[in-house]
């Protein structure tokens, strides 16, 4: 592991190692495929490591996994830099162009400067976070890799910009959102765009929308890991725990009448497998928003290091798809595929509606299948909250937040799948 970081191999007059891992690491994402040239230039010029002082260089380019910039003081992390691929795949979305006006929700200052890189000398960028400690580190190291121009701002991305900043042709998010304040609409130019890591019952994935008309439409998804939003556009999930071992959360509020006991989950489980293969998953990762967005009850579930249930047995322990309804659980797992390489997907149900519960979610499974598999996934749009009903696409899910109304349709893929049945 290499633990160097630039201020040590500056003060020992070794090579810039950061310079080396920054190519090699844009090589593996050009080598990927969807990179764009502008993004790929952009991700060649900026110096990421130089952006995470203290870090090390292989945390710093790690394809996957983001850099902790802040914790609170219970050890959570409240800030990070995202990951390369997440960088690049953002940067893919908002499709910066020279010239253009860009604002940055959540500021740590190397997505700043990348997308000062793609802006161009004609172009304005201000980046903005809640938290006064992360600009005034981000504006320093801002300063220090060159980067003087872009304005830095201290302020609640809830609240319209201090100042008179006028519209942008771009806002780019680098925070998961639950909700989407209509500051971000109103500071929108006409024809821009929004790259915003959208969560939708439960499930972050990065969209990128087209301000039309009145509302917004989704032009491309994404998924990603990016930590959630602070302060007046903050969300905390609600928690319902069974047997001190279980925990369900549920995203938008718990249900009415959530007629879950302890005792539901010791009792009798029952398993209905699929046939669909579960070892390929499209990129967008599409099967759990599916099923989000046709299910009651919709919830993810973890187990407790001191879990003890044999009748609760995912395939994994956390970040598990699941449903109540009728006093019962669902949850999504796999299984090794009998004799047949690859795993299937199954269900597990408990309570006394299990075999009902468990049936409708595998038929939603094969239904996602035969029909979504390998399509183009959901199309999203937003509309203010407020907006009747008989406005939004009668055939669409509608998720309703605090400023605005989320309507997701599933449109039937043309093209014959590559994915096998069994």
């Amino acid at each position: 592991m290499d633990n160097t970081t630039p201020t040590d191999q500056a003060a020992s007059g070794g090579p810039d190692i950061g310079d080396v891992q920054r190519r090699l690491m844009v090589d593996a994402l050009a080598l990927g495929g969807g990179l764009s040239s502008d993004a790929e230039a952009a991700l060649r010029a900026v110096p990421r490591h130089a952006f995470a002082p203290g870090a090390s260089l292989e945390a710093v380019y790690h394809l996957l996994d983001p850099v902790v910039v802040k914790r609170n003081r219970y050890g959570s992390v409240v800030s990070s830099m995202p990951a390369m691929q997440t960088h690049a795949a953002m940067l893919d979305q908002a499709a910066v162009k020279d010239g253009m006006a860009v604002w940055e929700v959540g500021s740590g200052g190397c997505n700043a400067a990348l997308i000062r890189e793609l802006a161009g000398a004609d172009g304005r960028v201000v980046t903005s976070d809640i938290d006064c400690e992360i600009t005034e580190r981000a504006a320093r190291l801002l300063s220090d890799t060159g980067y003087h121009d872009v304005r830095v701002v201290c302020a609640d991305a809830a609240d319209p910009l201090p100042g008179n900043e006028g519209l942008f042709d771009r806002i780019i998010v680098t925070a998961a959102a639950w909700d989407l304040p209509t500051t971000w609409s109103t500071h929108l130019a006409e024809g821009g765009r929004l790259v915003v890591p959208l969560t939708m019952r439960g499930l972050t994935r990065s969209v990128a929308f087209d301000l039309v008309d009145d509302h917004l439409e989704s032009v491309s998804m994404q998924p990603c890991r990016l930590e959630p939003m602070r302060g007046a556009a903050a969300h905390q999930p609600e928690l319902l725990l069974l047997h001190n071992t279980v925990c369900l959360w549920f995203d938008d509020g718990l249900p009415a009448a959530p007629e879950l006991t302890d005792s539901v989950v010791e009792s009798e489980r029952t398993e209905v497998w699929t046939g669909v293969p579960a070892e390929w998953r499209d990129p967008a990762d599409t099967l759990p928003l599916y099923l989000a967005s046709v299910l009651d009850g919709f919830c993810r579930l973890e187990l407790t290091e001191e879990h003890d249930l044999a009748t609760i047995a995912p395939a994994l322990p956390s970040d598990v798809t699941a449903v109540t309804g009728a006093g019962s659980l669902a949850y999504l797992t796999t299984r090794s595929a009998p004799g047949l390489l690859g795993a299937e997907f199954g269900v597990h149900a408990v309570g006394p509606e299990r075999q009902i519960l468990a049936e409708t979610v595998a038929g939603h499974v094969r239904d996602w299948h035969r029909r979504q598999r390998g399509g183009p996934g959901p199309h999203i749009r937003v509309y203010p909250a407020g907006t009747p009903d008989e406005q939004l696409p009668a055939d669409g899910r509608v998720i309703d937040k605090i400023h605005c109304r989320i309507v997701l349709t599933w449109p039937t893929k043309t093209a014959t799948s590559s994915m096998p049945e069994w």
